[in-house]
């Protein structure tokens, strides 16, 4: 029996075909499809292929559904097959399996692509992709550029990336090959689409700033640029940073820039614009410096030198001049608020600071070197410390001038555009100094010049002009030559003063009587002296190179004022144009014969070996040692007073009387120390007794020196018995009725003690 006689109906399996198949395989790369054919039919719910691949014992599913696309990764030794899930036309469930197909391998193609912008400095990266599997190493990478219609190896090796270089391959195109075993053990060559042309990038330049950052140095500026130096010029700007903006300080083809000496505290930098190797337009700026550092000393150089001082600071330049010269006329000199100075080294040369191209702001000037000569800036108040054998010719400021030591010279002038101010002070040295005024005045208007508190410790003052009043302050000790018509008036105290030997006119016009003490020492001139008040002096020498001559004006004021007198020869104060004032005279030499002024108190400090003629004054004479004389006239004219004061000193002292009259030794105020009284006129008594002091005459020496010895008439009274040792010369002692005899009254305690010597005794008893 069959179940067609018992009318069954018996389900039929469907067939599963695969599609696609190569040579009976799924070979890689391939795409296959599945179908059923099923004789019940299939039922409209669709078919659920299941692709299964055996690796191995086992099948595991890889994929569901109507189509596959085999790998090219796929192992070759797999199978395949395909098992189809589906409802029939009788509603069953069908599992139906397709035949077992085998695997073929097939190289599945890779390919390289370049990534990145092909630019110069870019980096491009190739990316190799394989369906067989990309190995993780061994990719060979060949970079290569299309040089001239050629493709070029640019670089060959394990990476997959390449830096495009600047100025090499701008406008060629970049390709690279790649060559590798893939996964499936295909030896793969591929090469990548060729990029678009290499664009050419302008890469910046850079500027730097070189050097020291501080006054008086040079800045240099050095380009850079990677894309080749210029070829042409390169324009460089230097800039300050002047408050909150850059300033422009020069602009040009220089790459340094020397920093002056106003730049403290400022920063620079440089703008650098040219043209690169590769054309491109470069404009660079520097990175700003430090702040500029003030530089306190600045030593000149042979060039011509621009210094400009901003800070408050001290500064000090350093400028030779002479041999070597660093100071010149195209020098430019600023200084600033600070205490700035020319210190100036050189010797036996000079320069004229008015000449430089700029001298403002400076308050110091040191000359350091040995007979250097040097005008002051007309206009600029200057201070100059001097050195040795220095002259410095004031200018119109108000300068001050010291000098240390040797024998050094300041030069001004008066009147228009007068340089010596009351203001300008001038200080010497240990040396001898000298100040030489010139300039002139007229008789109706005179020039005035009061170094009353300017000039001090200068040994020599010269007034070259005509009508010149001068005036000088205190404790000056100089050599004063003055012009024609010129006077000096001396307003302070403790001055000693040399008078040249031209026409002088001195006053001195102190009013403090105890402190004045003045010291003038007559020239060779025509000298005029005046004092006010106070101790003074005036020195002059008598005989060879005479000092003083009867053309001198000396007056002396309300206080103590003396004549010092040295040198061998005569003076008679009388003849003098002037002598008043005076009350004291010192003959400082030897062999001196001063006759003293009528009419005026003089005290004499006679010295050594001096003759004084008195005056009808009141006379004081101290004599020290050596054989001295003192004149004196009595009777008629008398110079010989009861005030006069007469001392001997240590050696043989006269007093020598003329005249027709009586003297009384014992009146004087003081009579003492002299060794011989003579008498050389005739008709005189001289009366030797001392009631006051009976040791004021011993020894003494009486003798008549009249020119006719029967016919003197004189008569001598000695009666004081403490006299001792009288001797009696040359007398003539005679009654006859026609010859007038000296007279001689002794008293007869004396007789013993009196000896006589070459005197005629006649008719006595």
């Amino acid at each position: 029996m069959t179940a067609a006689n018992y009318g069954w109906i018996i389900d039929q399996p469907g067939t599963v075909i695969v599609n696609g198949l190569i040579n009976g395989n799924a070979a890689e790369g391939s795409t296959l499809t599945a179908s059923v054919i099923d004789a019940d039919g299939v039922s409209n719910q669709g078919v659920v292929f299941h692709w299964q691949q055996l690796t191995g014992v086992n099948w595991a599913e890889i994929f569901v559904g109507d189509s596959y696309l085999v790998g090219f990764d796929t192992t070759a030794s797999a199978s395949l097959r395909v098992n189809a899930i589906y409802n029939d036309g009788l509603g069953e469930n069908e599992s139906a399996l397709s035949p077992t197909v085998s695997f073929q391998d097939v190289n599945g193609a890779g390919g390289v692509l370049i990534s990145g912008t092909p630019a110069e400095g870019q980096t491009l990266t190739a990316s190799v992709t394989d369906p067989d599997g990309v190995p993780a190493t061994g990719v060979t990478y060949t970079w290569q550029a299309l040089v001239a219609s050629s493709w070029t190896t640019l670089q060959s090796g394990g990476s997959n990336q390449y830096v495009v270089p600047y100025d090499t391959h701008t406008g060629e195109p970049v390709r690279v090959l790649a060559s590798y075993t893939d996964a499936q053990n295909h030896a793969e060559s591929l090469t990548s689409a060729a990029t678009n042309a290499v664009t050419d990038v302008n890469r910046p330049g850079d500027v730097l700033i070189s050097g020291t950052v501080a006054e008086g140095q040079t800045l240099t500026a050095s380009v850079s640029d990677p894309d080749g130096n210029p070829m042409g010029d390169v324009t460089y700007t230097w800039q300050a940073l002047v408050g909150s903006s850059w300033t422009t300080l020069q602009s040009g083809s220089s790459n340094q820039y020397t920093l002056p000496y106003n730049a403290a505290g400022e920063q620079v930098r440089v703008l650098a614009s040219y043209t690169d190797a590769q054309s491109h337009a470069e404009s660079l700026t520097s990175a700003a410096t430090s702040a500029v550092t003030d530089v306190s000393i600045v030593t000149l150089t042979t060039n011509s030198d621009v210094v400009t001082f901003a800070t408050s600071a001290a500064h000090t330049v350093n400028g030779v001049i002479g041999t070597g010269a660093t100071l010149s006329n195209g020098d430019s000199l600023t200084g600033a608020a600070g205490s700035d100075t020319l210190r100036i080294s050189g010797n036996n040369s000079s320069f004229d600071l008015n000449s430089l191209a700029g001298f403002t702001g400076f308050e110091f000037v040191d000359l350091t070197g040995t007979g250097q000569r040097l005008v002051l800036k007309n206009g600029q108040n200057i201070t100059v410390n001097g050195g040795n054998g220095t002259t410095v010719t004031l200018g119109i400021g108000i300068d001050t001038v010291t000098f240390s030591t040797g024998t050094n010279t300041v030069n001004a002038a008066l009147g228009s555009g007068a340089t010596l101010n009351t203001g300008d002070r001038l200080t010497g040295g240990s040396g001898i100094d000298t100040l030489n005024v010139s300039g002139s005045g007229t008789s109706p208007k005179h020039l005035v010049l009061d170094l009353g508190s300017g000039l001090t410790a200068f040994e020599q003052l010269t007034l070259t002009g005509s009508y010149v009043d001068l005036t000088l302050g205190s404790n000056q000790t100089l050599t004063l030559t003055e012009g024609s018509n010129d006077t000096a008036t001396i307003t302070g105290s403790g001055n000693t003063i040399a008078l040249g030997p031209g026409t002088e006119t001195v006053a001195f016009s102190n009013t403090t009587l105890t402190t004045a003490g003045n010291t003038v020492s007559l020239g060779s001139g025509i000298d005029t002296i005046s004092f006010k008040s106070g101790t003074n002096m005036v020195q002059a020498v008598i005989g060879t190179g005479a000092t003083v001559t009867a053309s001198e004006k000396l007056t002396g004021g309300a206080g103590i004022d003396t004549l010092s007198l040295s040198g061998t020869g005569a003076l008679d104060l009388n003849k003098l144009s002037t002598f008043v004032g005076f009350e004291n005279a010192i003959l400082a030499g030897t062999g001196e014969s001063l006759t003293l002024k009528n009419g005026q108190d003089m005290s004499v400090s006679g010295g050594t070996g001096n003759i004084v003629t008195l005056g009808t004054g009141h006379d004081t004479l101290t004599f020290a040692s050596g054989a001295n004389v003192v004149n004196a006239v009595i009777g008629k004219g008398a110079t010989l007073n009861s005030v006069d004061s007469l001392t001997g000193g240590s050696g043989v002292d006269q007093l020598v009387l003329s005249g027709t009259g009586s003297v009384d030794l014992n009146s004087l105020t003081k009579f003492a120390g002299f060794e011989e009284v003579d008498v050389t006129g005739s008709g005189q008594t001289l009366i030797a007794r001392d009631n006051l002091n009976a040791a004021q005459i011993l020894n003494l020496i009486i003798a008549d020196k009249g020119t006719n010895a029967v016919t003197h008439g004189d008569t001598f009274v000695f009666d004081q018995t403490s006299f001792a040792n009288y001797t009696l010369a040359n007398f003539v002692w005679d009654s006859s009725g026609s010859v007038v005899h000296d007279t001689i009254q002794l008293s007869k305690s004396l007789l013993a003690n009196t000896s006589e010597t070459s005197s005629q005794w006649l008719n006595n008893s």
